[in-house]
């Protein structure tokens, strides 16, 4: 009968756990040997009309020992002693059985080979040559009594004797018989249970080295996604997932280049004799394509063969951010040295212009022409001026000193002086909402502070030419400050949103394209964020939040969206 292996301990001898197993085989064993047993007693009865009430009675004992070591199996199921106690009474019922059915002549001798298998199956080699002695030893006792005359055992069964010298060949022969199964079966148990135990140790650390494989795939920041040979979806992993936003259920079985779409607007691709590196789009759930970087290689299995492809795929938005950001830093630092320099250079001039020009135009001799061009002269030496200190504001390094002020207080200020200046009309309406809010108190710089909401605020009634309702909401958001400009202006077109932070680069009428620039030097400077909405003829909003008690410029970030302000 099929026995399980128990693990191997290493002592030579056999297992030391995992005997609750091994213990309900051997009562199996048992329970099966000696219910075919009583069947062909059963069917010894019936057709021949034989009977042997010592072999029911054997039987019997079996059955209720069976039931006892059942019992005695739950408190001693991971003990070796038991197990080997079981063998010994097993061997005791065997030989009771020999000697009710024939002693030497008995077809169940037989079983004594069985238990010395068993003993080193389950013990070990030593256990099975234990069992194998005490077999021989009983064995020879049963013969003699049996066959040997030593008892008279004619009233039970009337057998034949041989000769003396018979008997004493056929135990010596199976005494050798024994012993040699004892030696050959432990052996082969032994390399059995070593084979067994390697086994487990190897696929245990497969095991392991599948979970170590299975986490580093579902810990990989980077996206993966293996396809087969044709390139349909057979998984993807949980940075994939959330790129895509979509479950594995709903890609699987796609194909990726459903997904992952060429960038006309990428480098060149880095190919090699395993696949390639090349920068996509990788279209998102709700239709937006996003920035990814793409290496592809082939999937070969143990055999060379190849099977599939393996797409491993990373988010490029933060790093086209940061490249963005870059490059704007550069674009001001270059504005700020030409802008740096043109106001040395004329400032003093335009300072000389305008003081005369106001001079010349209080005499009273002028006539309405001269008092015409000298009022154009003026204005637009004040326009240059204005422009100069936009220059002046944008060169000079940003020396940010902030102190915790009033924000409500500051943006009252800031809009009121706003309403009062030539820019807003009748047809203009600035409205500041706060919430009910008595204060909002910020660690920031007051100066900055007035620069930033002047220019978002003049912005939004610039993008209104023909008059409409600017609103600046207040409001907290955690520790954050939170200022948000609304317009109902003509809004930004989606190519001029993407440049809106760049110097010189301006859509509103007479202004010079640093205003958005200085918003945003005074937002990073302050460790704050902007996010920009706008839609074409839907109008603007612009919300800026800044960390109450004072940010890391670290801490910035920008976002222009297309979308519904």
């Amino acid at each position: 009968m099929a026995q399980r292996n128990p693990p191997l301990t290493g002592d030579g001898d056999g297992p030391a756990k995992d005997f609750a197993g091994t213990l309900r085989l051997i009562l199996i064993l048992r329970v099966v040997i000696v219910t075919a047993l009583l069947g062909s007693a059963l069917y010894v009865q019936i057709f021949f009309g034989l009977t042997s009430d010592s072999l029911y009675f054997i039987i019997g004992l079996t059955y209720l020992l069976t039931v006892f070591y059942a019992v005695l199996a739950i408190p001693f199921r991971a003990n070796r002693i038991f197990a080997f106690v079981q063998l010994l009474l097993d061997v005791a019922l065997v030989s009771l059985l020999v000697l009710v059915t024939g002693g030497v002549d008995s077809s169940f001798i037989i079983l004594y080979y069985l238990l010395v298998v068993s003993a080193a199956i389950v013990l070990g080699r030593i256990s099975s040559f234990a069992i194998a002695t005490v077999s021989a030893l009983l064995l020879a006792c049963v013969v003699m009594i049996a066959n040997g005359g030593f008892i008279d055992l004619q009233i039970l069964y009337p057998f034949a004797r041989p000769a003396m010298n018979t008997l004493l060949y056929t135990l010596a022969l199976h005494a050798f018989a024994l012993e040699l199964l004892a030696a050959l079966s432990g052996y082969l148990s032994g390399m059995l249970q070593t084979t067994a135990a390697r086994l487990r140790v190897r696929t245990a650390d497969l095991a392991r080295l599948r979970v170590l494989n299975e986490s580093i795939v579902r810990s990989n920041p980077s996206g993966i996604i293996t396809t087969d040979m044709d390139g349909k979806i057979t998984f993807a992993n949980p940075a994939a997932l959330g790129l895509l936003e979509q479950p594995l259920e709903e890609i699987s079985g796609r194909d990726v280049r459903e997904l992952l779409h060429y960038n006309p607007a990428a480098p060149e691709p880095m190919l090699s004799d395993e696949g390639w590196d090349r920068e996509m789009l990788l279209a998102h759930s709700d239709g937006e394509n996003i920035d990814v970087g793409v290496s592809r290689t082939l999937l070969i299995d143990a055999d060379g063969m190849l099977v599939g492809k393996l797409y491993t795929i990373d988010d490029l938005r933060e790093i086209k951010a940061l490249q963005a950001r870059l490059r704007l830093q550069d674009r001001m630092a270059a504005a700020g040295e030409l802008s740096a320099a043109i106001a040395h250079e004329i400032r003093n001039p335009l300072g000389s212009i305008s003081g005369s020009a106001q001079m010349i135009r209080k005499a009273p001799e002028l006539s309405e022409d001269q008092l015409y061009y000298m009022d154009i002269i003026i204005r637009e030496s004040q326009r240059l001026s204005l422009i100069l200190n936009d220059f002046l504001a944008f060169t000079r390094a940003p020396v940010c000193s902030p102190v915790e002020i009033d924000i409500l207080r500051i943006a009252r200020e800031t809009v009121d002086l706003l309403a009062n200046s030539t820019e807003v009309t009748s047809d203009h309406q600035i409205e500041l909402q706060y919430g009910g809010l008595g204060e909002l108190v910020a660690r920031v710089d007051a100066n900055m502070l007035r620069q930033l909401i002047y220019n978002l605020a003049s912005n939004g009634v610039r993008a209104m030419p023909d008059g409409g309702k600017l609103l600046l909401t207040l409001s907290r958001e955690g520790d954050n400050a939170v200022l948000k400009f609304s317009d109902e202006g003509h809004g930004i077109q989606p190519e001029r949103l993407q440049k809106l932070f760049q110097p010189f680069d301006s859509g509103s009428r007479g202004g010079v394209g640093l205003g958005m620039a200085i918003v945003y030097r005074i937002v990073q400077e302050h460790g704050g964020s902007i996010v920009i909405r706008s839609k074409p003829e839907a109008g603007t909003s612009v919300t800026v939040a800044l960390p109450g008690s004072g940010g890391d410029p670290s801490g910035f970030s920008v976002r222009v969206e297309t979308a519904e302000p």
